[in-house]
């Protein structure tokens, strides 16, 4: 076995232990947030979050009107630029 052969198995063992670390630390992963019971939330966190969708894994909007405003504003923008990409796209057929 040369040197290369064996960089190529080390390799693969390192991505598929960081894998199996990955689903381990997933399956173990509760949210933890005190309930009002007083006892400890046991549902599943949301991907890349450490919280469930009841104790702030899932953002509900902006709730200042300034916040409210620049959502607006940029929810404008974006259909604007959709309506623009969508009559050029028509045009070109």
């Amino acid at each position: 076995m040369d040197q290369d052969e064996i960089t190529k198995l080390f390799n693969a063992f390192q991505a598929s232990r960081a894998h199996y670390l990955q689903r381990q630390q997933r399956k173990k992963a509760v949210c933890g947030a005190k309930t009002r019971k007083g006892t400890e939330c046991k549902v599943k966190p949301l991907q890349d979050h450490s919280r469930c969708r009841m104790h702030g894994g899932k953002s509900t909007g902006p709730k200042t009107q300034t916040g409210r405003s620049r959502i607006a504003e940029a929810q404008r923008k974006r259909w604007e630029k959709w309506r623009q990409e969508r009559s050029e796209k028509a045009s070109d057929c």
